[in-house]
């Protein structure tokens, strides 16, 4: 039996060493630069059109949370939401360019110029999707403020618990907390 033992634990260990590396598949900004970086030129161009067709939503609903706060007169929501609208309509602004600089450089055959567009387009949309995300944080589609937290509590809990009983007499309890010293010092 140990004989038979060693031999599997031997082929086991080769196949595990000799196996593939596996990646987990990179998310974020990095990995839409890869799967952009990885097509052709008229899916970068749809690409750069989608991102800009989604930003000009992300404007609109930007400007209605601000209008919304404006309505309320709730001064906390519109100085919270009105730099992230000046901030997303300067991406849009900046990603406007991308179309004819891509066409530039598609026609002029540099594709590290096209690249570089490619990556300006990809971080300005990352950073485009969180500016909508706390507009909508800013005027209570989250139903918690900044530094604010809510917690709900399930279970037998008394209507009126009153006052708080003191705890029973301990034995070892000398009544007063020893000064704060250590005696290695």
């Amino acid at each position: 039996m140990i004989k038979l033992f060693r031999p599997n634990v031997a082929i086991v260990l080769v196949l595990t060493l000799l196996a593939p590396v596996g990646y987990a598949q990179d998310g974020g900004v990095s990995g839409e630069l890869q799967r952009v970086a990885e097509t052709s030129p008229e899916e970068k161009s749809q690409y750069v059109a989608d991102v800009l067709a989604e930003m000009g939503e992300g404007v609109k609903e930007i400007k209605k949370h601000y209008d919304l706060a404006k309505r309320r007169g709730d001064e906390r929501d519109s100085d919270c939401v009105k730099p992230l609208l000046s901030r997303s309509m300067a991406l849009r602004d900046v990603i406007e360019n991308v179309p004819a600089a891509l066409d530039e450089a598609n026609t002029e055959s540099r594709p590290e110029k096209a690249n570089s567009e490619m990556r300006k387009t990809v971080t300005a949309i990352s950073s485009f999707r969180t500016l909508v995300i706390e507009a909508g944080a800013c005027v209570g589609r989250s139903q918690t403020k900044s530094g604010e937290t809510t917690r709900t509590v399930d279970g037998p809990l008394e209507a009126d618990a009153g006052e708080l009983e003191d705890p029973p007499f301990d034995v070892l309890d000398l009544g007063f907390d020893p000064p704060i010293a250590s005696p290695f010092l």
